[in-house]
């Protein structure tokens, strides 16, 4: 298949492309970045390219609303505690010492000199679940084909699988509320 006749298309700007790529999530406001995840670190943080160079999506999503560029030596921190959320009036400026203390006095920190045994949140407490409790657990009594359950719930068929065989989500049999 020939893409000759995609050589004159032009790149969409940044902003365009970033205003496709998020979801606004009804709870929370949170605007829960759907593109790609820098998976370089512990944390899934969102990512845009820009001028040919990968930015955090938070750091623009902070840049182009504020209208300025982020001062030398600060950060973007999410108030919201959700590193895939790129909702501006979750993003404040702030030291690496703010972000610090910020973690402290939300008690998200590693406890103890062992950091290898810190676990991920889990269910719809972790930033990247898609999912609720309650929607897993739908899913799980599901008895239609797997492609139709995750058509309607917007996952994938691999996904919709992994919870009916208790690969993941697997706290939704130990909650009371769902026996």
């Amino acid at each position: 298949m020939s893409l000759k006749h995609l050589s004159g298309c032009k790149p969409k700007p940044a902003i365009y492309r970033f205003g496709m790529s998020y979801e606004v999530d009804s709870e929370t406001m949170c605007w829960n970045w759907k593109g790609f995840l820098n998976r370089g670190s512990n944390h899934q943080y969102a990512s845009i390219r820009v001028d040919g160079k990968r930015v955090a999506a938070h750091r623009f999503s902070w840049e182009f609303y504020n209208k300025q560029k982020i001062p030398k030596d600060m950060i973007v921190m999410h108030k919201c505690d959700n590193p895939r959320c790129v909702n501006p009036m979750h993003l404040q400026i702030g030291t690496q010492q703010d972000n610090v203390k910020d973690m402290v006095l939300k008690n998200r920190q590693a406890k103890g000199n062992d950091f290898s045994n810190r676990k991920p949140a889990k269910g719809s407490k972790n930033g990247l679940a898609k999912l609720t409790e309650l929607q897993a657990m739908e899913i799980f009594k599901d008895i239609r084909p797997q492609r139709k359950i995750g058509l309607q719930y917007g996952v994938s068929q691999t996904v919709v699988h992994n919870i009916k065989s208790k690969k993941t989500w697997k706290e939704i049999h130990n909650d009371k509320l769902f026996k």
